[in-house]
């Protein structure tokens, strides 16, 4: 039995990627997301980041932030929806 697997990297989502992204998903034939570019803030704290962005906090005191549901949360979304 074959196992069919399609897959999507974003990148650049915290510039004007995030449309981009959103306007090539309908469609698309894509069934995985790895969330790629995610990083440790500093020793100090656990705020995870996305990519070089220090600005862009997707969770502290392990909590999921608003940005997690602008960035990531609304591909997965749009994927669900719109893919094929």
């Amino acid at each position: 039995m074959a196992i069919t697997m399609n897959g999507a990297y974003f990148n650049g989502l915290d510039a004007n990627g995030l449309q981009t992204a959103l306007n090539n998903i309908p469609g698309s034939v894509t069934t995985d997301y790895i969330l790629f570019s995610l990083n440790v803030a500093s020793s100090t704290s656990a705020d995870i980041n996305y990519g070089w962005d220090l600005g862009c906090i997707l969770a502290h005191n392990q909590q999921a932030t608003p940005a997690t549901g602008k960035l990531l949360s609304t591909i997965v979304r749009a994927g669900v929806a719109q893919g094929q």
